[in-house]
């Protein structure tokens, strides 16, 4: 992509180059395009300093000399050679001198000075000159005197300042052209990442209010076919065949706990699922889940613990409960020594809800996949029996619904604590005083 020369430099420093540089030698200089316009800033000054009046007053105003300035720039322009000066009498009797500034490989714009002498004017010439254009004679010869006359030693040692000057601005230019040009395409790349994400969100919507809308029509092969297997269960009961019947109700089983998740992913990511708030008793909360979780964890030889608490949360009470069920069912299958613990704790702007338990662990570069719908770490069989991989992620989703943020930790071998952080608006102290004492069960 082309860049005007105005994106790659900053033309007030250069402007205030030139002016340090006049005001040390007298020589002007200023920035002029290939066909010899004069550059300004941006709030429309000549970048440049030091011109003089008989240029900007008279040779600039006049149509006819106004053409020679422009004619003599645009052949002082085309003449030079990269990064060295070009001497040139202009048209209208004085003397310039032009710099291309190169930009990878562009030839943006000169590095002019001019409007000096070499050597005493011809005073009768330009006083002929005033008559011929119409200029005021007297003024105009005035604007002459006050040209000034160089050497040529002088002006080749300006001439070097301003060579390496312009080398200089080639150079900045260049590396400031390379940014944008990394700038652009991290722009271009992240315009196409979002049209794609945009695209997969889309997809993923339509997706959802597919299943949360189609949810009935689908479940209804299933409610037949558990309709079917019943009779042929009762028929084949304490027959040889009663064996494979079972398996199929497991199977069954399977299916139908597999597309309740899905539908209730889907009713999530469709918006379609939304919150009853009321103010919900922690205490209450936690002995119905402690009551369903326990005997689990008996079964499993393992430990069981609820810690008291007494506040009370302005929340949908069955996402909360689904979302703290979800993460006991994932420690207990979890764990097999040691236990489970689960309490309320408050922290400074919010109530923490935590999940302890002393299972495996999980290793540190799975820990940002976990909430990933149908992941499951040590289950590359998919077997039905460990779960479906979507606890977590409905968890999750449920939380980001109510506005909590859920974290983990975890130690490989020594067990993993899931963290549910209700922010200070949501909490209530318990109104009617209901306090969960410790719940102790199993080993």
């Amino acid at each position: 992509m082309s860049h005007e020369f105005a994106q790659l430099v900053d033309l007030n420093q250069i402007k205030a180059l030139m002016q340090a540089f006049y005001d040390v030698t007298g020589i002007p200089s200023t920035l002029t395009d290939v066909t010899g316009n004069l550059l300004r800033t941006s709030d429309g000054a000549i970048v440049g300093a030091g011109w003089k009046r008989i240029c900007l007053d008279y040779h600039r105003t006049h149509p006819e000399t106004a053409e020679y300035c422009v004619k003599s720039d645009t052949v002082l322009a085309h003449s030079v050679g990269c990064g060295q000066a070009g001497l040139y009498e202009c048209l209208n009797g004085l003397v310039d001198v032009a710099i291309p500034v190169v930009i990878d490989g562009d030839h943006l714009v000169n590095l002019f000075t001019g409007q000096f002498l070499l050597a005493p004017p011809d005073r009768e010439a330009f006083r002929q000159r005033a008559q011929r254009f119409g200029f005021d004679e007297d003024n105009y010869l005035r604007a002459l005197d006050e040209v000034p006359v160089f050497s040529e030693d002088f002006v080749n040692k300006g001439l070097r300042f301003l060579e390496m000057l312009a080398a200089n601005i080639a150079d900045l230019g260049l590396k400031q052209k390379r940014l944008l040009e990394e700038l652009e395409r991290s722009q271009r790349a992240q315009a196409e990442a979002q049209r794609a994400q945009q695209a997969i969100e889309m997809a993923s919507r339509a997706s959802s209010r597919f299943f949360a809308s189609a949810s009935h029509d689908l479940r209804q092969p299933l409610q037949a076919l558990r309709l079917f297997i019943d009779v042929l269960s009762a028929k084949l009961a304490g027959t040889e065949n009663e064996s494979l019947i079972q398996r199929a109700c497991q199977g069954l089983a399977s299916a139908e706990s597999l597309l309740t998740s899905l539908f209730d992913v889907a009713r999530i990511e469709a918006g379609t699922t939304a919150p009853s708030l009321s103010e919900v008793s922690l205490a209450s909360c936690f002995t119905g889940l402690a009551k369903e979780v326990a005997p689990q964890a008996i079964a499993k030889g393992l430990y069981f613990a609820c810690l008291p608490t007494d506040l009370t949360v302005h929340t949908d009470r069955a996402m909360l409960e689904r979302i703290l069920r979800n993460l006991l069912t994932n420690a207990l299958r979890y764990t097999d020594r040691g236990g489970v613990i689960m309490r309320c704790r408050r922290r400074a702007g919010c109530a923490v809800i935590e999940v302890w338990d002393s299972g495996q662990g999980i290793a540190a570069e799975h820990l940002p996949d976990i909430w990933e719908a149908f992941f499951q770490i040590g289950n590359p069989q998919r077997d039905r029996s460990e779960g479906l991989g979507l606890g977590l992620s409905i968890a999750k989703k449920l939380a980001n619904t109510l506005g909590f943020h859920m974290d983990v930790t975890s130690r490989v071998g020594r067990g993993t604590l899931f963290r549910v952080f209700v922010p200070d608006t949501a909490i209530r102290q318990d109104t009617d005083g209901t306090t969960i004492n410790v719940y102790c069960a199993g080993a």
